[in-house]
């Protein structure tokens, strides 16, 4: 099976990832963001221009799999498959994170035959890696309600696409309030994943904070956005 090494930097900042031929640019962006300990909750894209996202010649991003306002000739990240874009020495940047606009530089280092594998591999890492969320001081850390621990699920394609739809403040709530039965209140939720369910309505599933017991919630988005625009 053919495989790609890639070497991904931010400042100090590296990491060295081993994906297959046929793993796609979100599972290349998924590796990436799991390697420098970040939340993927935000869309991003990969740009051929390593100084200025616009203009790119070549560019893929979340934004046209989303169905979002996007270039005529940017075919999105989750269909596209490492094959169809990377070579040894070729550069990209990645930009995660429109607002705050995290780049990191992802370069093919090598492309070698290797036994198949299906998870995307991280080789090493290496330096300090930057923080996504800082605050000054705690004091200007907001607490969510009651307590609660706000984690970030991780989600398939599909579920991420309903999950962006909302704004920000509906998605803090949701995750602030899940009801854990063996608690009898709501602490929040931890180890979190979620997925499409058939209707089109968003499956949390994870643990609680607090007691570790299983907790789960049903996002209704089947009625209010239409039928899943993806099989789970």
């Amino acid at each position: 099976m053919k495989t790609f090494t890639f070497h991904i930097s931010h400042g100090p900042w590296s990491a060295d990832l081993q994906l297959t031929a046929n793993h796609t640019l979100y599972e290349l962006a998924e590796t990436i963001i799991k390697a420098v300990g970040f939340d993927l909750d935000h869309c991003f894209g990969f740009y051929n221009n390593l100084e200025r996202v616009t203009p790119s010649s070549e560019e893929y991003t979340l934004f046209a799999d989303l169905g979002e306002e996007a270039n005529a000739h940017d075919p999105g990240v989750e269909n596209t498959l490492l094959d169809q874009v990377f070579e040894p020495r070729k550069p990209l940047l990645f930009l995660f994170d429109y607002g705050d606009a995290w780049r990191f530089l992802v370069t093919c280092t090598s492309e070698e035959n290797h036994r198949a594998f299906k998870r995307p591999k991280i080789l090493t890492t290496t330096g300090t890696p930057p923080v996504q969320y800082s605050y000054p001081n705690e004091e200007e850390e907001e607490t969510p309600p009651s307590g609660a621990i706000y984690a970030i699920p991780h989600f398939t394609p599909a579920a991420m696409k309903r999950w962006l739809r909302m704004t920000e403040k509906s998605r803090e709530a949701i995750i602030t309030t899940i009801w854990c039965s063996t608690c009898n209140d709501s602490h929040g939720i931890s180890k979190a994943k979620g997925k499409l369910h058939p209707s089109g309505d968003i499956m949390l599933e994870g643990l609680c904070p607090k007691c570790g017991g299983p907790v789960a919630r049903v996002i209704e988005t089947g009625e209010t956005q239409g039928r899943a625009d993806e099989s789970p």
